[in-house]
């Protein structure tokens, strides 16, 4: 399944769109591309670390000095700029290469695995966090769903886009 399966309606737009002088200036450009690929891949060192660290404190590994609310609080606007940096540089990379991202079984499954994985993971830092890192069954779980997203979403984009 993609998205080309679900609105095949859509791709004599795409094709004209992927023709437009703007997608054309982008991929004739020997500096854009590169560019906007490294600071896509710097966002997600970003957000790795951003969702690592809090991870890292509630677990009792590192800054054990310092309290897990304290820990979420100060990477927080690290986590926000990363993703914005990735929304906006993935954006751009779907422009340049809208028929790629409309055919690509894998960009849908992305998708939809980054939803879940990034709210699961923000609810259960914040939630943990704001209770120094007590953890309940019910956290537990949630942490676990939303590991295993992330690792179905990192697995799947990072062998394929």
């Amino acid at each position: 399944m993609n998205i080309a399966s679900l609105l095949p309606d859509l791709e004599p737009a795409i094709k004209a769109f992927a023709a437009s002088e703007g997608v054309m200036f982008i991929k004739s450009s020997s500096w854009a591309m590169p560019t906007i690929l490294v600071l896509h891949v710097l966002a997600i060192t970003v957000l790795g670390g951003a969702m690592l660290l809090p991870g890292l404190r509630l677990m009792g590994a590192g800054m054990t000095s310092v309290t897990p609310a304290s820990v979420e609080k100060t990477v927080r606007p690290w986590l926000w700029a990363a993703l914005i940096a990735l929304a906006i540089t993935g954006l751009i990379m779907c422009i340049v290469n809208p028929m790629k991202v409309y055919r690509s079984p894998a960009f849908l499954v992305k998708a939809i695995a980054l939803i879940p994985a990034l709210l699961l993971s923000l609810g259960v830092v914040r939630s943990l966090a704001s209770h120094d890192g007590v953890m309940t069954q019910q956290t537990r779980i949630m942490a676990a769903i939303a590991l295993a997203t992330w690792l179905a979403a990192i697995l799947i984009f990072g062998t394929s886009y």
